[in-house]
């Protein structure tokens, strides 16, 4: 086996899953994000993210008492 059949072996590692074979580095792509219990976009939770931390960095107690949690659920 040659260096360039090894490399793309290595790099496009398959993963069975019910739909069909996905490339190994595309798995950690598949995320879900959630805020209260409904799901969001990637957009959206990084911009609550960014809020979150101009609360922080706030010295103010009610600021913090602002920030939202999101859950994000990697498959």
């Amino acid at each position: 086996m040659g260096i360039r059949q090894r490399t793309i072996r290595r790099n496009f590692k398959k993963v069975i899953t019910s739909r069909g074979a996905i490339p190994y580095t595309m798995q950690h792509r598949m995320k879900k994000y959630y805020l209260q219990g409904k799901e969001i976009s990637e957009k959206q939770a990084k911009a609550i993210e960014a809020k979150n931390q101009k609360y922080i960095s706030s010295n103010d107690f009610t600021l913090w008492a602002k920030c939202q949690f999101v859950t994000v659920v990697t498959k």
